[in-house]
C-alpha cells in the first residue's frame, strides 16, 4: 500500500496528460472550426437606422440590444477572465500559507493585476468608467497594454526568482510587497493615461498583414516565455504550477496570433477567439495551482502518517530495549551478587595460600563486581522510569529542597556546603519523588565537582527565558527552575556528551568515582513532566542547570 502511494506521490509532479490534451484541443479547435467556416464574431447592427426609421417601442429595444450584441460578449468574456485571476492569486496565498514558499503567490500577483488591467478595459470599453478616449481604438490600445504588462510582468518576476538563490524563497513577505507594490503602481500607471489620454495610438490596421503591430510586442514575450524562461523555471521546480506556466505561455502566443494576424476589427471572429482563449490561459496557473495545493497537502498528509508509523515503531522500539535493560539487569544481580560474595569467601578463607598477587586480583575482582553493581542499579533506575508512569500532586518544592538538604546531610556537613533559595520556590504539580531525584543529582553533582573552599549552591526559580536558552524551549504554563553553583565548571564542547547514560568527563576514581548515569535519569524525568533541560557553565568559574516544569 504505501509502495502504491510513493508511485502516486511521484507522478503528481507532472500535469496530468488529460489537462494537456485538453488544453491543446481548447487552445487550437476554434481556430480550426474558423477556417472550417463557422464564425465565431458577434457582428451588432447599426444604431444608424434609429434616426431615420420609426420603430416600436419592443423592437426598438430589441433593436438596441442586437447593437450592443459584441459589446455584451466582450464584456462576458473579459469579466469571466479577470474573476479567474482573482481567484488564482487567493489560492496563491492559501498555497503560501501551506508551504511559505514566496515563488508561487510572486508570480500570481502579476496575473491578478493583469486582470485588473483587463477590468479597466472592460469597464472603460462599457463606459462604466470615464475614459476620454474614442472606443474605436480604446478597447484594442488597452487589450495590447494589458498583454504587454501580462508577458512583460510575468517574464521579470520569474527571471528574479531564476537567479535568487531557491534557499531565499522561502523568505520573509518582503519580495511579497515588493511585488505587490510593483505590479500595482506600473499598472495604476498604464490605467490612469489610457483614462485620461483624450486621443491613443490607432492600433488596428485591417488592410495590413500585421493588423494589431502593437500586438506583436507580447507576443515575442510570450514566444520568449514559452522557449526560454518559463522551461528554465520548470526546469528548476518542476511541479503542476511551473509546467502550468508554459502551457499558459503557448495558449497566449496563440491568443497574440490571432491578435496581430488575424482581427482586423472589433468583436470578429479572431477577437473573441483571443478573449475566449485569453480564459484558459488564466484557468490553466488555476488548475496547476490546484494540483500543487492538492500535491502538497498530499504530501503533509504522507509526512504525517510517516512520522505517526516512526513514532509508533520508536515508541515499540523504546519499550522493548527497556524491557530487556530490565530484565537483563534484574537477571544480572543475582550471578553477580554470588561472584562477588565467592571473591570475598576466598579472600577470607584462602589469604594465608595465596601470595600477594592473587589478593590482589580478589580485591580487584570485588571492586569490580562492586562497580557493575553499581552499573546495573543505575540501568534499573533509569528503565524503571520508562516503565512507571508519573503520578502528579501538589507539591511544595520549598518542602521537596528541605527533604534534599535532609537525605545529603552529611555530605554537606563534610563538604563546607553553603545551599541558598534565591526566593520561595512556587507549588506545583509534578512526581515529588522523581523531583526528589533531580535536585539530590544536582546537588549532588554540584558538591562532587567542585574544588572550593567554600562550595556555594543556588537554587531559585526564574518568569522568562534567561540569555542564551534553548530556542526550542516551550515556557508557556511553565516556570524554569535552576540550580547554579561555584564548582569546576564544564567546557561548551561537553555540553551533550554530559547527558549520555555512564559517560563520565572525567576518570574513574576522580571526584569520587560514579557510573555517569545521573544527568541522564534527571533528563528523561524532566522530559516526562514535558520540560527540558539544558545549562551554562564556565570552566574554573561554575555551572548552572536549568530546567522547565509545568505549574
Amino acid at each position: 500500500m504505501r509502495d502504491r502511494e510513493k508511485v502516486s506521490k511521484k507522478g503528481m509532479q507532472t500535469l496530468p496528460r488529460a489537462v494537456v490534451l485538453v488544453v491543446f484541443l481548447v487552445t487550437f479547435l476554434p481556430a480550426v472550426l474558423n477556417l472550417l467556416g463557422v464564425d465565431f464574431g458577434t457582428y451588432s447592427t447599426s444604431l444608424e437606422a434609429i434616426r431615420t426609421t420609426s420603430f416600436p417601442a419592443q423592437a426598438l429595444s430589441e433593436y438596441v440590444y442586437s447593437s450592443l450584441r459584441g459589446a455584451l460578449v466582450h464584456t462576458l468574456l473579459e469579466w469571466t477572465a479577470s474573476c479567474i485571476a482573482i481567484m488564482t492569486v487567493v489560492l496563491a496565498f492559501v498555497h503560501y500559507r501551506l508551504t511559505k514558499d514566496i515563488a508561487v503567490p510572486v508570480i500570481c500577483i502579476a496575473l491578478f493585476f493583469s486582470g485588473i488591467m483587463d477590468a479597466f478595459h472592460t469597464l472603460a470599453a462599457d463606459r462604466l468608467i470615464e475614459a476620454n478616449a474614442d472606443i474605436t481604438d480604446l478597447i484594442p490600445f488597452t487589450w495590447a497594454a494589458a498583454r504587454l504588462f501580462n508577458a512583460g510582468i510575468l517574464i521579470i518576476w520569474v527571471s528574479l526568482l531564476l537567479y535568487l538563490p531557491k534557499k531565499n524563497w522561502r523568505m520573509s513577505v518582503g519580495l511579497l510587497q515588493t511585488s505587490v507594490i510593483f505590479c500595482g503602481v506600473v499598472a495604476y500607471g498604464l490605467i490612469t493615461y489610457m483614462a485620461t489620454s483624450t486621443q491613443l495610438p490607432q492600433t488596428q490596421f485591417p488592410e495590413a498583414l500585421i493588423t494589431r503591430p502593437y500586438d506583436a510586442v507580447p507576443l515575442v514575450l510570450y514566444l520568449i516565455a514559452l522557449f526560454w524562461i518559463f522551461p528554465k523555471y520548470n526546469k528548476l521546480r518542476s511541479t503542476p504550477f511551473s509546467q502550468a506556466l508554459i502551457l499558459t505561455a503557448m495558449v497566449e502566443v496563440v491568443v497574440e496570433c490571432h491578435m496581430v494576424f488575424g482581427s482586423s476589427a472589433l468583436f470578429d471572429a479572431h477577437f473573441n477567439i483571443a478573449h475566449f482563449l485569453k480564459i484558459v490561459s488564466y484557468t490553466v496557473p488555476f488548475v496547476g495551482l490546484m494540483l500543487d495545493y492538492v500535491l502538497t497537502y498530499r504530501r503533509a498528509e504522507w509526512t504525517r502518517r510517516e512520522l505517526f508509523l516512526q513514532k509508533q515503531e520508536l515508541e515499540r522500539s523504546n519499550k522493548e530495549l527497556a524491557d530487556f535493560a530490565y530484565v537483563a539487569s534484574h537477571d544480572l544481580k543475582e550471578p553477580l551478587r554470588g561472584i562477588n560474595n565467592y571473591s570475598k569467601f576466598l579472600k577470607e578463607d584462602y589469604r594465608d595460600k595465596l601470595d600477594d598477587s592473587g589478593v590482589s586480583m580478589l580485591d580487584s575482582l570485588v571492586l569490580l563486581t562492586n562497580r557493575l553493581q553499581s552499573l546495573i542499579d543505575d540501568l534499573l533506575r533509569y528503565s524503571r522510569i520508562g516503565k512507571v508512569g508519573i503520578k502528579l500532586t501538589k507539591c511544595d518544592l520549598n518542602l521537596v529542597i528541605e527533604e534534599v538538604k535532609t537525605s545529603l546531610q552529611s555530605r554537606i556537613n563534610e563538604g563546607n556546603v553553603i545551599i541558598s533559595i534565591a526566593k520561595p520556590l512556587p507549588i506545583i504539580s509534578c512526581d515529588k519523588i522523581r523531583i526528589v531525584d533531580v535536585y539530590i543529582n544536582l546537588i549532588s553533582n554540584s558538591i562532587k565537582y567542585n574544588t572550593s573552599s567554600e562550595k556555594i549552591i543556588e537554587i531559585g526559580v526564574l518568569d522568562s527565558l534567561p540569555e542564551g536558552a534553548p530556542s526550542e524551549v516551550d515556557v508557556d504554563n511553565a516556570k524554569i527552575f535552576y540550580v547554579k553553583d561555584n564548582g569546576i565548571g564544564i567546557a561548551e564542547k561537553h555540553f551533550d556528551n554530559i547527558f549520555l547514560i555512564f559517560k563520565r568527563l572525567h576518570s574513574r576514581n576522580k571526584y569520587g568515582g560514579g557510573t555517569g548515569a545521573g544527568l541522564t535519569i534527571v533528563q528523561k524525568i524532566i522530559a516526562q513532566h514535558k520540560g527540558a533541560i539544558w545549562l551554562e557553565s564556565e570552566p574554573e568559574v561554575g555551572t548552572t542547570f536549568y530546567f522547565t516544569l509545568e505549574v
